[in-house]
């Protein structure tokens, strides 16, 4: 049974479809990364930003 799986998977790996998997999970963990880092660095600027803003859009509704 357990052959069976790792056969599977062996041939997943093995084959062009596996690859194209692989390089796009690769992709959307850099990409993830990348948004981490940002929201890190400038999460509480942004923050700031949008508080800026919401302020401004309930002042000009009252």
């Amino acid at each position: 049974m357990l052959l069976k799986y790792y056969l599977m998977l062996n041939n997943w790996l093995k084959s062009e479809e596996g690859q194209d998997v692989v390089e796009y999970a690769v992709l959307v963990i850099f990409i993830a990364l990348i948004v981490l880092v940002g929201v890190g660095l400038f999460g509480q600027q942004m923050r700031d930003i949008y508080n800026q803003i919401a302020g401004k859009v309930a002042s000009g509704l009252q």
